[in-house]
Protein backbone atom coordinates (compact mmCIF):
# COMPACT_ATOMS: atom_id res chain seq x y z
CA UNK A 1 0.00 0.00 0.00
CA UNK A 2 1.84 3.23 -1.10
CA UNK A 3 -0.13 5.25 0.78
CA UNK A 4 0.38 3.82 4.48
CA UNK A 5 3.62 1.34 3.45
CA UNK A 6 2.09 -1.70 4.54
CA UNK A 7 1.34 -4.01 2.52
CA UNK A 8 2.98 -7.59 4.09
CA UNK A 9 -0.63 -8.11 5.19
CA UNK A 10 -2.02 -8.27 1.73
CA UNK A 11 0.57 -9.84 -0.18
CA UNK A 12 0.87 -12.60 2.59
CA UNK A 13 -3.27 -12.71 2.35
CA UNK A 14 -3.10 -13.05 -1.32
CA UNK A 15 -0.21 -15.83 -1.18
CA UNK A 16 -2.76 -17.73 0.72
CA UNK A 17 -5.68 -17.63 -1.73
CA UNK A 18 -3.27 -18.54 -4.51
CA UNK A 19 -2.31 -21.65 -2.60
CA UNK A 20 -5.29 -22.56 -1.71
CA UNK A 21 -6.37 -21.95 -5.94
CA UNK A 22 -3.10 -24.11 -6.57
CA UNK A 23 -4.12 -26.91 -4.33
CA UNK A 24 -7.57 -26.80 -5.86
CA UNK A 25 -6.06 -26.77 -9.36
CA UNK A 26 -4.21 -29.80 -8.72
CA UNK A 27 -6.84 -31.84 -7.03
CA UNK A 28 -8.90 -31.11 -10.19
CA UNK A 29 -6.44 -31.30 -12.84
CA UNK A 30 -7.72 -28.33 -13.81
CA UNK A 31 -5.06 -25.32 -14.88
CA UNK A 32 -7.91 -23.72 -17.31
CA UNK A 33 -8.04 -19.52 -17.37
CA UNK A 34 -11.48 -20.01 -15.94
CA UNK A 35 -10.97 -22.52 -13.47
CA UNK A 36 -7.20 -20.29 -12.06
CA UNK A 37 -9.64 -16.84 -12.57
CA UNK A 38 -11.56 -18.13 -9.44
CA UNK A 39 -8.08 -16.64 -7.61
CA UNK A 40 -8.69 -12.99 -9.31
CA UNK A 41 -12.64 -13.07 -7.57
CA UNK A 42 -11.95 -13.81 -4.44
CA UNK A 43 -8.89 -11.16 -4.31
CA UNK A 44 -11.64 -8.77 -5.94
CA UNK A 45 -13.82 -10.11 -3.30
CA UNK A 46 -11.60 -9.15 -0.29
CA UNK A 47 -9.14 -6.74 -1.52
CA UNK A 48 -10.79 -4.83 -4.29
CA UNK A 49 -12.31 -2.09 -2.77
CA UNK A 50 -9.33 -1.51 -0.53
CA UNK A 51 -7.06 -1.43 -3.68
CA UNK A 52 -9.67 0.84 -5.66
CA UNK A 53 -9.60 3.39 -2.26
CA UNK A 54 -6.07 3.78 -2.06
CA UNK A 55 -5.70 4.43 -5.86
CA UNK A 56 -8.32 7.60 -5.75
CA UNK A 57 -6.37 8.87 -2.95
CA UNK A 58 -3.03 8.29 -4.58
CA UNK A 59 -4.29 10.04 -7.52
CA UNK A 60 -6.27 12.96 -6.29
CA UNK A 61 -2.72 13.86 -4.07
CA UNK A 62 -1.79 14.55 -7.73
CA UNK A 63 -3.65 17.31 -7.66
CA UNK A 64 -2.28 20.19 -5.38
CA UNK A 65 -5.48 22.21 -5.52
CA UNK A 66 -7.21 19.12 -4.17
CA UNK A 67 -4.12 18.50 -1.33
CA UNK A 68 -4.56 22.39 -0.47
CA UNK A 69 -8.16 22.26 -0.19
CA UNK A 70 -8.20 19.22 2.17
CA UNK A 71 -5.75 20.67 4.78
CA UNK A 72 -7.32 23.75 4.63
CA UNK A 73 -10.19 21.91 5.84
CA UNK A 74 -8.73 20.52 8.33
CA UNK A 75 -6.99 22.82 9.88
CA UNK A 76 -10.75 24.53 10.45
CA UNK A 77 -12.04 21.18 11.40
CA UNK A 78 -11.18 18.87 13.99
CA UNK A 79 -14.10 16.68 13.08
CA UNK A 80 -12.90 16.65 9.37
CA UNK A 81 -9.22 15.54 10.98
CA UNK A 82 -11.04 12.58 12.63
CA UNK A 83 -12.79 11.26 10.06
CA UNK A 84 -9.66 11.73 7.82
CA UNK A 85 -7.86 9.48 9.97
CA UNK A 86 -10.59 7.00 10.42
CA UNK A 87 -10.00 6.29 7.03
CA UNK A 88 -7.14 4.79 7.23
CA UNK A 89 -8.23 1.65 10.12
CA UNK A 90 -11.77 1.85 8.82
CA UNK A 91 -13.74 -0.04 6.30
CA UNK A 92 -16.92 1.05 6.53
CA UNK A 93 -15.51 4.70 6.11
CA UNK A 94 -13.45 3.40 3.51
CA UNK A 95 -16.18 1.93 1.50
CA UNK A 96 -18.03 5.34 1.76
CA UNK A 97 -15.29 6.98 0.10
CA UNK A 98 -15.53 4.66 -3.11
CA UNK A 99 -19.18 6.44 -3.66
CA UNK A 100 -18.43 9.63 -5.92
CA UNK A 101 -21.58 11.66 -4.27
CA UNK A 102 -20.80 10.34 -0.49
CA UNK A 103 -17.32 11.43 -1.08
CA UNK A 104 -18.19 14.92 -2.47
CA UNK A 105 -20.98 15.42 0.54
CA UNK A 106 -18.00 14.55 2.78
CA UNK A 107 -15.34 16.67 1.69
CA UNK A 108 -17.96 19.34 1.54
CA UNK A 109 -20.35 18.99 4.41
CA UNK A 110 -18.48 17.45 6.96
Amino acid sequence: DPLSGEGIGNALYSGWLAAEQAIQSISKNDYSAKELSNYDARIERTLGKELRLTTLILRALEYPWFVNFVIKRASKNQGFVQRLSSIMHNPKAQEKLLNPFRLVKWLLFN
